[in-house]
């Protein structure tokens, strides 16, 4: 069970792509092995496994219609 999770809203399809690329390849370079990546840019949500953090990558649609916030409430959150 992760720590952290942030929660990150994109503009487009390909937004969620770079925004998962460059998280990815940062991580790396500062020793992260243990990268993983789920999704499907189809659906708009794409989530990134760091281990202790958890990034979830979503369309506006997505964010709206899953509302993690809820089901995650009790922590601090910053609407990105």
């Amino acid at each position: 069970m992760a720590s952290q999770f942030l929660i990150v809203t994109a503009d487009s399809t390909p937004q969620i792509k770079a925004i998962a690329n460059e998280i990815i390849s940062t991580f790396k370079q500062l020793g992260f092995k243990n990268i993983k990546e789920e999704g499907d840019l189809k659906s708009g949500w794409v989530i990134i496994d760091l281990g202790d953090v958890i990034v979830h990558l979503m369309n506006a649609e997505s964010r709206n219609y899953y509302n993690l916030e809820e089901i995650w409430g009790g922590g601090i959150i910053y609407h990105i």
